[in-house]
């Protein structure tokens, strides 16, 4: 019976146990991927326990208070740079770090992100290259599914399943027109089968006439984000936006 590790984390998580009951031909796992929740017993992690107590779910509780412990203690840079090596040969680790809102803050400026330092980030970036590689080895996934894409733990864990040969599934927001296609590569890079459908596409009346219409328009997001607030320059409050 093939396997399917499935990512939660946030409103994510309510899609995945929708998903769970078409995937009962499979063994299935879970993994909330960033600690916040699993450590304070969230909603979204106790009532998926709840309802789904038949299946095995992973956390990265260990992974928080193994940081906790030694996070202010001097950190040997030289073992992340071995899973660096080991896992990341095309991702450099300016790239990754990206990846994270926390580790961006001149870019992601919320009151609860602190700047923490260098040796910091490092440590933690080690812990989730230790915890995901003993994860995969040992529970030996066949596919890894995922609804979503932020958050520097998933760009660790692609990385180690990408080494391993285990597909990372999830779906890429184009930006355009709302379309959702399928992304194997958690949309840190093009994927080979669309580059190469690009690429052995030839422009049609058509789709030059679309792309003129989109150059013209003053407005080109897509009316599902009127009312997100990462849309907005300056927020509201909820009850102005109900």
């Amino acid at each position: 019976m093939k396997k399917i590790l499935w990512i939660c984390k946030e409103s994510f998580t309510g899609p995945v146990n929708s998903c769970l009951s078409e995937f009962q031909n499979y063994e299935n796992e879970a993994l909330f991927i960033h600690p916040t929740e699993s450590v304070l017993n969230d909603k979204t992690y106790v009532n998926f326990k709840k309802i789904n107590s038949e299946i095995i779910v992973h956390d990265l509780n260990s992974v928080f208070y193994e940081f906790g412990d030694n996070s202010k203690n001097k950190f040997d840079y030289n073992l992340l740079q071995n899973f660096l090596n080991k896992y990341s040969d095309f991702f450099g680790l300016d790239e990754l770090l990206m990846s994270s809102q926390i580790f961006t803050t001149p870019y992601h400026n919320r009151f609860y992100f602190k700047d923490i330092s260098d040796n910091e980030k490092y440590y933690w970036i080690y812990l989730l290259f230790n915890y995901f590689e003993k994860l995969l080895i040992n529970s030996k996934p066949d596919f890894i599914f995922d609804l979503d894409n932020s958050e520097i733990g998933r760009s660790v864990l692609w990385l180690v399943s990408k080494k391993l040969k285990i597909p990372y599934i999830t779906i890429e927001h184009t930006r355009y027109d709302g379309y959702l296609i399928p992304n194997f590569s958690l949309g840190r890079r093009n994927d080979d089968y669309f580059t190469k459908e690009l690429n052995n596409s030839k422009p049609s009346p058509e789709s030059v006439s679309l792309v003129q219409e989109f150059k013209l328009k003053s407005k080109i997001i897509n009316p599902d984000y009127n009312n997100n607030k990462t849309s907005k320059i300056k927020n509201n409050y909820f009850l102005d936006d109900i």
